[in-house]
């Protein structure tokens, strides 16, 4: 019996040794049902079954730990090396998805500034309507996007077959400003600038990037950028900026056209009226003194019979542009009446307002005023009233004033027809 489970021991062994699990397995079968018969032909009875169930038990015993020094035990290396296989490749899979996370990652990161630049500027821009302001406002987000050497923000208009610049922007403020005889290249490359079916478009030249905007009114926006190369990072901020722009000049021209005479340019009777008001305060507060000057056109209503009501308008036009060049610069002129007109002197004695309105009675009388008709020359008459000498209130100044100027449209009055 010993024997037998001798060699038993060395089947279980060579058993433990083979890389197939279930030949291994069957090994350790064989020798069980070889203790269990040898037991069983040795001894009889219930003493060769418990006997059978000793060596059966340390043959198992003999197969685990010989399986586990060999390393082979619950081992299937063609199973193990399948694993590894699929474990390579998920490995693989999972760096190709974790290097497109990154990417994605990186390019949520860069939507985001952008996105947080851009929301940053909408909500500064819309606290002003300031033309400078917005561009200042403009800058400043762009400069965490790109680097540039300067920027200049140009509005040009034309007049008659010239193009003029109506207004500029520069950054930084030690920047040269562009001047009118350079702008021969606009004139070059007009045919790109609008863009019809864009808001802007962009052009490169040898030193600058142009980025030419879709007109506003009349005027053409063109934002000139110098040492600068990435257009793309600056696309999401330009249509949002142009719209401002845009919605800033209509503002403003809704300020002007109620605010000022739509013929003359000069400030209307109800807004002249409300600085007068607080001319008379400010100067109570510091105890100054002003002149009110009420000036007529002499005849008037003869230019509109005769000539027409385009030529008395050209009359009031012209006008209008030399009283506006004569004046200070603290002084205002507003359109009173059809053909009447108020001024504010600021600082001047009765004296002073008297001289003034001689020099531009002198001033009107010897200008030629073009009309479609011919050319003519037209007289004023002026009436003058002093706070706080002749009165204290608006209605009072004016009357005072008023009535001097009937006065002296009853004593003189000379049109000279050419």
């Amino acid at each position: 019996m010993n024997n037998v489970f001798f060699i038993c021991f060395f089947i279980i062994i060579a058993g433990s040794m083979i890389k197939k699990q279930k030949f291994a397995f069957f090994f350790v079968l064989t020798s069980n049902i070889i203790i269990i018969c040898s037991a069983l032909t040795t001894v009889s009875g219930l003493s060769g079954i418990i006997l059978s169930l000793i060596y059966i038990t340390a043959l198992w015993l003999c197969y685990l730990i010989c399986g586990k020094i060999i390393g082979f035990l619950n081992y299937d290396t063609d199973i193990c090396a399948l694993s590894i296989k699929r474990l390579q490749s998920l490995n693989h899979r999972l760096d190709n998805e974790l290097k497109w996370i990154s990417e994605e990652l990186e390019f949520l990161k860069k939507g985001y500034s952008q996105q947080r630049i851009l929301t940053q500027m909408l909500w500064k821009m819309s606290r002003t309507m300031e033309f400078h302001q917005i561009f200042d406002v403009f800058i400043e987000q762009v400069t965490q996007l790109v680097s540039f050497e300067e920027y200049k923000l140009l509005f040009i208009g034309k007049t008659g077959l010239n193009m003029v610049i109506e207004r500029q922007f520069v950054y930084p403020k030690s920047a040269e400003k562009v001047q009118a005889g350079e702008l021969s290249f606009f004139i070059k490359n007009q045919d790109c600038c609008p863009c019809p079916e864009k808001i802007y478009c962009f052009y490169e030249s040898d030193k600058n990037t142009f980025c030419f905007f879709n007109k506003i009114d009349k005027y053409l926006p063109v934002l000139i950028a110098k040492g600068f190369d990435n257009k793309e990072k600056l696309r999401p901020l330009l249509s949002p900026f142009y719209f401002k722009l845009k919605e800033s000049y209509l503002f403003e021209r809704v300020k002007v056209l109620s605010i000022r005479d739509g013929l003359t340019n000069l400030y209307k009777r109800q807004y002249f009226f409300l600085s007068l008001e607080e001319e008379i305060e400010r100067a109570k507060n510091r105890k100054g003194l002003f002149s009110i000057l009420l000036m007529d056109i002499d005849k008037f209503k003869s230019y509109n019979d005769k000539y027409g009501h385009i030529a008395g308008d050209c009359i009031l036009r012209e006008f209008s542009t030399i009283v506006l060049n004569a004046l200070r610069q603290n002084d205002l002129v507003g359109r009173y009446g059809g053909e009447e007109f108020i001024f504010f002197l600021s600082d001047t004695d009765y004296k002073g307002a008297i001289k003034m309105a001689e020099r531009l009675e002198d001033i009107i009388k010897n200008n030629n005023f073009i009309i479609p008709s011919g050319v003519l020359t037209i007289t004023v008459s002026s009436g003058v009233a002093v706070y706080p000498d002749d009165a204290k209130t608006v209605t009072a100044l004016i009357e005072k004033a008023d009535k001097r100027l009937y006065d002296a449209k009853n004593n003189r009055k000379a049109n000279v027809i050419q």
